[in-house]
């Protein structure tokens, strides 16, 4: 009897072991670039569930990444200074993996300016 008990625990352990794994940590929202709409969507949706440090981080990054490589005011006239202008390279990818991509633009610093 103490043995079915040990092995219908065992099964029961094992059966149960995916599941604690799957729901152990929530998969970090990652952004939808397939469209304009979607990726407006997905970059609310992911900044909603930002703490306010990292939505800042991750707006510089989206801002660093529409004007890499731009020399002039007159270059960035007309672009699309938002997800959108960037939305193919994003795509896919996670706030972190976006901040971490903004942070290697190179040529530009881009400071916050602290809430008065």
């Amino acid at each position: 009897m103490d043995r079915m008990i040990r092995m219908l625990s065992l099964t029961l352990l094992l059966s149960l072991a995916p599941l604690a794994v799957a729901g152990g940590a929530a998969e970090p929202p990652r952004l939808d670039g397939s469209s304009a709409e979607a990726a407006r969507a997905s970059y609310e949706k992911m900044v909603r569930q930002l703490p306010p440090a990292t939505q800042q981080a991750l707006a510089l990054a989206v801002l660093k990444l529409n004007l890499g490589g731009v020399q002039s005011a007159y270059q960035a006239m007309g672009r699309d200074i938002s997800i959108v202008g960037v939305r193919e390279r994003v795509d896919g990818m996670t706030a972190e993996q976006i901040i971490a991509l903004g942070d290697a633009v190179t040529g530009m610093t881009i400071e916050p300016v602290p809430a008065r």
